[in-house]
């Protein structure tokens, strides 16, 4: 026979990845959306790809959302994806240490699917004007330079 603590460690699995589920159906239409089932299995698929945001629960098997942040954030090629926790833990006092040790924002379960995608529009957007403002920056800088340079610009049309 077995125990309640079996019956309710496969329910909450279940439920676990229908959440996982119903938040990669979300974004389906606007993105590519890569899923781990834990912060070591994320690990181990985002070393391979290049993101432009990290979407993570605080409450994960194998390794949780803390600690899984926290190795994102000492690590070179991954510090500056933008992290957001999507979470049921409840904590304002851990929301405020993740907010202030980098993740753009922490959101409590249940969410508005609208709030949330409107927030991942804001992240990346902000993230697209950046490189758009940094690349224009540098072509400036380059057409300065090869002017002074060569009496032209670069890309003078």
């Amino acid at each position: 026979m077995k125990k309640i603590q079996e019956y309710t460690n496969i329910h909450l699995k279940r439920l676990w990845e229908k959440g996982l589920e119903n938040i990669q159906n979300m974004f389906k239409p606007y993105c590519t959306f890569f899923a781990a089932c834990n912060g070591k299995d994320a690990l181990e698929k985002i070393k391979e790809e290049i993101l432009d945001l990290i979407i993570s629960d605080m409450v994960m098997p194998v390794m949780d959302g803390k600690a899984f942040f926290e190795i994102c954030r000492r690590d070179e090629k991954l510090k500056t994806i933008p992290f957001l926790f999507l979470t049921g833990v409840q904590d304002s006092k851990l929301r405020r240490v993740s907010i202030k040790e980098g993740a753009v924002d922490y959101i409590f379960k249940p969410f508005s699917q609208t709030e949330l995608l409107l927030k991942v529009y804001s992240i990346l957007s902000l993230k697209v004007n950046v490189k758009k403002d940094f690349a224009r920056t540098i072509t400036d800088f380059i057409n300065k330079t090869a002017e002074s340079f060569y009496g032209s610009k670069l890309n003078s049309d």
